[in-house]
């Protein structure tokens, strides 16, 4: 008896496991970040300088993304590396890391892109 009881047990774990990846993910992979799942779908902007270079402006990565969550259908918004994006009236979500770093080199990326999203609290103010 008892030991059938611990074989059911990671077949019940495995029947409430939402789907999604942790991270990173690549172009249209879902990633679960805390209880909303993220699937990004477009790069937007990747005007990031190479740190060999001298730029004005470091620049700046913006993904199109798709949030799924309780209590909300799918949405679609776009997130900016490094700054907390609202997602319905109580959740804040980040796109906190894109992979391939900055280049040292004026070169096109040859690596795929992939991305990690997390659920953040709130920024002070809001």
């Amino acid at each position: 008896m008892r030991m059938s009881i611990l074989l059911l047990v990671p077949l019940a774990l495995t029947a409430c496991a939402r789907p999604g990846l942790p991270g990173p993910v690549a172009l249209d992979q879902p990633q679960r970040a805390g209880q909303l799942l993220v699937t990004p779908i477009k790069v937007v902007e990747d005007s990031r300088c190479p740190d060999t270079a001298r730029c004005e402006d470091s620049g700046k990565v913006v993904v199109r993304a798709m949030v799924i969550g309780d209590g909300f259908s799918e949405v679609e918004r776009q997130f900016v590396l490094d700054r907390p994006t609202p997602i319905g009236t109580r959740r804040w979500l980040m796109l906190d890391t894109v992979e391939p770093g900055i280049s040292r080199e004026l070169t096109a990326f040859t690596d795929p892109y992939r991305f990690h999203f997390s659920e953040v609290p709130p920024p002070p103010g809001e």
